[in-house]
């Protein structure tokens, strides 16, 4: 649960006050017009960065839902109460933000929901702030409600950013009709129901859910597929100074997608990706398909059943040299739940890019080439002379632009290997539109033992740091401390990582928080009570199970010496790094023994020792194979 279910009243309207101050008002304007532009996904993300007092992220219905009771119990309990009415909301809060800024949020909340130019009038917009405001109407203003009050605290926000920010707050034209209801209108670019329909956007123009857009390829998709979906009111705010709030929404709403849409005959959709691991120094290809929410758990057609594995992703399946067509030429698999149709879709393509990805290991396919890191790029035969000449002209002196063709790459595809893009070209060629390099900043935490779908970690194995984007000058911060990005864009030294606790990682305004736990164990298994694990010397004491002790090199394996119905004793003639039981019953238990972090020794893995050679699959079985133990290939032990 949140932290904020613990906070008082004062405390929580001080939280969202600071929170939507925080995302709004504390970053670097290149624009020094801002725009308050309030959606249920832009309080969802605002709660999330907020992370003074956030323990847990909120949904984006529970994030809507906890401001709208919050600041309206406010309203009921402050300007209600007391005579002083909206002039409660003036002054500046422990934090030093303008107390108004959640109020007024909330004024373009109500402005948010109206549908049409048509609603624009005192008698549609008002009874709307009455309802998200819970009280009742007196004449044709919410109870307690003073126009002159509400215009004041528009201006003293103004001028708290004029002052300390050297910025101005999006105010209407001084001729502007109905000027109290066009203050919130101004922040409402785009209202609901040209909101609703960015999924469709999103899905057309081949974006990823929880990618940050850059803004000139933005601009551009959105000015041409706006025009002529979006409804009178989106038109207005593409063809005018609003344009730029309008590219800030989007990215807010793609931010918070979880890759559903619908598609033009009405079916729920989602789309498949690519993700690639090497295996033996070999590509593995696979079919990742998207489980957004409201997706069937199972889901059957046809050609195939997949499973969701809980975390927003159906379980991957084998992407083989047959193929090839598929991914050049696009499919789609269906099914009925319900009475709803619901689809897994991969649009045809030339290329496709497969980067590092937080959601899984190895290499996820996405729709641009992130700046500053190194990827695999496959290229169809059709186009693989102009990839090859765009590639060479955007990547690094010691990028691999040698491509792979073997059994293992679908056939009429090629690989490449380790490409790095470290200059932005705009014109890139026609169907090589997933090769547009972005230079946007972003955080990837990428393997090491991940706890399901949270942002959190085991001791001692933390995720690989990625920084994407990353320009010469911007510094890359945990916890406040400045920290070394290799030129690869990757964290050198984990330590920083290591310790237990909340960890926040931070490249100008962007900020990832994550957690490292210490492995636990249940309190009991079975009809046995678990006792402590103890480590002396070359032998482990465990709680009753199978146990299985591993080292940090492969082939270091060492099996129970002694069992008991009260535990079990392991002699190990190497250092003893991981602990894992199997139960078909409760599943996988890993508990990591060392206390400090241990590296494989490399040449250990090269050897003509058959006996060494046979140490070394069974190490490595251990590891990969789901059936006998917890699978590390793509997602960590789960």
């Amino acid at each position: 649960m949140s932290h904020l279910n613990a906070l008082s009243l004062s405390q929580k309207y001080s939280f969202w006050n600071r929170a939507l101050a925080e995302y709004f008002f504390s970053k670097d304007f290149n624009e020094r017009t801002i725009y308050l532009t309030i959606s249920p996904k832009s309080l969802a993300v605002a709660c999330a960065k907020c992370t003074k007092y956030q323990e847990n992220q909120l949904s984006t219905q529970e994030a809507q839902q906890d401001f709208i009771d919050v600041v309206s119990d406010a309203y009921r309990r402050r300007v209600l109460s007391y005579s002083a009415g909206l002039r409660v909301f003036c002054g500046e809060d422990e934090n030093g933000f303008p107390k108004c800024i959640a109020f007024l949020a909330l004024c373009v909340l109500a402005a948010y929901r109206m549908h049409s130019d048509k609603e624009v009038s005192a008698k549609a917009y008002y009874p709307r702030l009455a309802e998200i405001l819970k009280c009742n109407l007196e004449g044709i203003y919410p109870k307690g409600f003073s126009t002159e009050e509400f215009e004041k605290l528009w201006l003293l926000l103004n001028n708290w950013l004029q002052r300390t920010k050297s910025a101005s707050l999006a105010m209407p034209e001084n001729d502007a009709r109905k000027k109290y209801i066009a203050l919130p209108l101004t922040h409402v670019p785009l209202r609901q129901v040209d909101i609703e329909k960015l999924p469709e956007f999103f899905a057309w123009a081949g974006y990823n859910p929880g990618q940050i857009a850059p803004t000139n390829k933005l601009k551009e998709d959105i000015l041409r597929w706006g025009n002529s979906y979006f409804t009178s009111s989106g038109k207005q705010a593409l063809a005018d100074k609003r344009l730029k709030a309008v590219i800030a929404q989007i990215n807010n709403e793609l931010e918070m997608w979880d890759g559903e849409f619908n598609d033009s005959y009405g079916r729920r959709s989602a789309s498949v990706e690519i993700i690639l691991d090497f295996v033996r120094r070999q590509p593995l290809f696979s079919f990742l398909p998207k489980c957004p929410d409201s997706f069937p758990v199972s889901f059957d057609c046809k050609e195939l059943c997949l499973e969701s594995n809980g975390e927003g992703w159906y379980d991957p399946i084998s992407l083989t040299e047959k193929n090839g067509q598929d991914l050049r030429e696009g499919f789609s698999w269906a099914t009925k739940s319900n009475n709803t149709e619901f689809v897994l879709k991969r649009e045809s393509c030339s290329a496709i890019t497969l980067a590092p990805s937080s959601n899984y290991t190895g290499f996820v396919s996405r729709r641009s080439l992130p700046y500053g890191i190194a990827c695999n790029i496959l290229v169809h035969e059709d186009c693989m002379s102009n990839a090859k000449e765009y590639l060479e002209e955007v990547s690094s002196s010691d990028s691999d632009l040698n491509p792979i063709r073997n059994k293992r790459v679908p056939s009429g595809w090629s690989l490449f290997r380790n490409v790095k893009a470290e200059r932005c070209e705009t014109n890139v060629p026609i169907g090589l539109e997933s090769l547009y390099v972005e230079s946007t900043v972003d955080i990837v935490l990428s393997g090491g033992l991940r706890l399901g779908k949270k942002s959190a970690w085991l001791s001692g194995a933390p995720p690989r740091l990625i920084i994407t984007g990353l320009q010469e000058g911007q510094q890359t911060k945990i916890d406040g401390i400045p920290v070394t990005i290799s030129e690869d864009g990757t964290l050198a030294d984990l330590s920083h990582l290591m310790e237990p606790g909340v960890h926040f990682i931070e490249v100008g305004s962007v900020c990832k928080k994550m957690e490292i736990v210490e492995p636990q164990i249940n309190s009991t298994h079975g009809k046995h009570n678990l006792n402590p694990i103890h480590v002396t010397g070359s032998h482990i004491a465990l709680p009753p199970g199978n146990w299985t002790i591993i080292g940090a090199n492969p082939g270091e394996i060492a099996q129970a010496t002694y069992e008991s119905q009260q535990g079990v004793i392991v002699k190990s003639s190497f250092q003893a790094v991981w602990a894992i039981e199997v139960s078909w019953t409760s599943g996988a238990r890993v508990v990591y023994l060392a206390k400090s972090s241990h590296y494989p020794q490399l040449s250990k893995l090269f050897t003509t020792n058959n006996q060494m050679r046979t140490e070394i699959e069974c190490w490595t079985s251990l590891v990969y194979n789901p059936h006998s133990a917890p699978q590390l290939s793509q997602k960590g032990f789960y």
